[in-house]
């Protein structure tokens, strides 16, 4: 399936890496290096653990994100949505479960003010259908409607509803009058529905007049979970789930989604053992320090991995004990087609603010976060030179390292880890001027530089999960969409299984209910 975008000259790409504490001692960190599903930990000191914010790792707190995107905008006048008293139904597919749930309405990027004349959530059954009993009217400070001031987000009061891990729900926004969809997520891979006229936030069944593959205004839904935590996955398109299957779920994110709530860790079971297992899925591998290389080491040519669903019945059936682990972490997918650790998109706003810009908003006041993974950087090498992105924003080795220590350095400061991802293959890609000998060596180096640099919390290698290893500037065509940039959804897979569970495992312990905190 060939990506839709509005600027087809203009590819979205998107990249990733790694470092934690593993350790309950201030001076001891875990350092981990990923070779497709090879994993290698090395006890290393923590520079930051001195100076970190304690406060985030307190298992006490509530909130989690269990979906969210990251809002870019405004759109060209071409390519801005108006809706005319009508409403929007929302799909976004859940990563962790909780009791109680509320949204995080944005106005980020307006100019005016939103109005919001009602909202409900309930589960989705199908297509625009919800599930009969689970529609709730979410209000705003005690109000069923609200006017969210420009540049302005707004949280809805908590609303009582179990939501289940790796589940849909329905976010119905009625919109009176005329407005303009100024704060947007361009690129969703998922089919939302806009109503005929009328307010039927409260409808089973919606009238449709027509669907969508965009989520305008809703950033993030957030669960109430005690002990939990959420990864928040930092990115470009390749993170935002481009050209995978429509309505599928079939990004890197959904798919460690997927594994967190399947994997059966035996870390729990009393067994003792070291390494995991997973329970009712072929994804994921997460072999532990050196005891166990995959059969697919250096990407064989005949994946095997399948991204089948579990169900929430079969997740509910799974012992407790096996899953409790990592079941408690959510994950929030932050990629935006296009998108640039440096540099703001200029004449294709779609493509959203620098990484370096947007990292407040959709990292550090995302709920619950305690974990970031950060796969940004191939679109500063690759778009200088093609369509309106001039030649002089051509970036160094060095500019990207530069961005990502900053990265790293205001994530520490609240006491995030940080996972650093190399960047995939991109030689062949079918976009006039995104790839030359030269970017594939800035490439090259900034990748030597994440995975030797020690300056990531861990490294989680994509390039080396995805590309082919008879010609490794290249993406394996078993795993590329096509455009020799973009993994395809078994491509998607294997990123995800190039992720090691075990990073999260020590944060895990740390926001189990007793309560106790990552550091001591």
């Amino acid at each position: 399936m060939k990506m839709q975008s509005p600027f087809s000259s203009h590819p979205l790409s998107y990249s990733l890496s790694h470092r934690v504490h593993a350790s309950p001692r201030p001076a001891a960190r875990l350092r981990s290096l990923l070779a497709a599903g090879a994993l290698a930990l090395a006890s290393l000191a923590l520079p930051f653990s001195a100076h970190a914010d304690q406060g985030l790792w307190d298992a006490s707190g509530q909130w989690v994100g269990t979906w969210g995107t990251a809002p870019a905008g405004p759109p060209l006048p071409a390519q801005t949505q108006t809706f005319t008293d009508q409403t929007l139904r929302l799909i976004v597919h859940t990563s962790i479960g909780g009791a109680q749930v509320r949204i995080r309405v944005s106005n980020e990027l307006g100019s005016t003010p939103l109005r919001i004349g009602a909202a409900h959530i309930a589960l989705r059954q199908a297509g625009a259908d919800i599930v009969a009993g689970t529609d709730r009217v979410l209000t705003f400070s005690g109000a069923t409607s609200i006017t969210v001031p420009a540049g302005a987000p707004v949280l809805s009061d908590p609303v009582e509803l179990n939501i289940p891990a790796l589940g849909d729900l329905a976010v119905s926004l009625y919109l009176p009058g005329e407005v303009q969809a100024s704060t947007i997520h361009g690129s969703a891979f998922q089919t939302n529905y806009v109503s005929l006229p009328g307010n039927f936030t409260g409808s089973a069944t919606l009238p449709t007049q027509r669907t969508i593959t965009s989520w305008p205004f809703l950033t993030e839904v957030d669960v109430s979970a005690p002990g939990a935590g959420a990864i928040v996955a930092l990115g470009d398109s390749i993170t935002d789930g481009a050209v995978t299957t429509i309505d599928a779920n079939r990004r890197w994110p959904d798919l460690l989604a997927l594994r967190l709530q399947t994997t059966r860790d035996t870390a729990t079971d009393g067994a003792g053992a070291s390494t995991s297992k997973l329970a009712g899925t072929g994804a994921g591998t997460g072999a532990r320090t050196s005891a166990r290389t995959s059969a697919n080491a250096g990407n064989a040519s005949a994946p095997k991995a399948t991204a089948t669903a579990a169900s929430p019945a079969a997740l509910r059936a799974a012992s407790p004990a096996l899953r409790a682990l990592n079941s408690r972490l959510g994950v929030v997918n932050r990629g935006i087609g296009g998108d640039r650790l440096l540099r703001d998109p200029g004449e294709q706003p779609l493509f959203g603010r620098a990484a370096l810009v947007r990292f407040d908003r959709d990292v550090l006041a995302t709920s619950g976060v305690r974990h970031l993974i950060v796969l940004i950087g191939i679109n500063d090498i690759g778009h200088p030179g093609t369509g309106t992105i001039p030649v002089t924003e051509t970036v160094t080795a060095q500019d990207l390292i530069a961005g990502y220590r900053q990265l790293i350095a205001r994530a520490h400061a609240k006491g995030i880890p940080v996972y650093g991802a190399t960047l995939t293959p991109f030689e062949g890609t079918i976009f006039p001027g995104y790839y030359s000998p030269e970017k594939e060596a800035v490439r090259q180096a900034v990748n030597n530089w994440i995975r030797g640099g020690d300056e990531f919390d861990a490294v989680i290698d994509f390039d080396r999960a995805v590309r082919d290893p008879a010609n490794p500037t290249r993406m394996l065509p078993a795993y590329d969409s096509g455009d020799h940039l973009h993994p395809n959804d078994l491509g998607m897979q294997a990123m995800a299984n190039a992720i090691p569970l075990e990073l999260f495992r020590s944060s895990g312990a740390a926001l189990a209910p007793a309560g106790q905190q990552l550091r001591k």
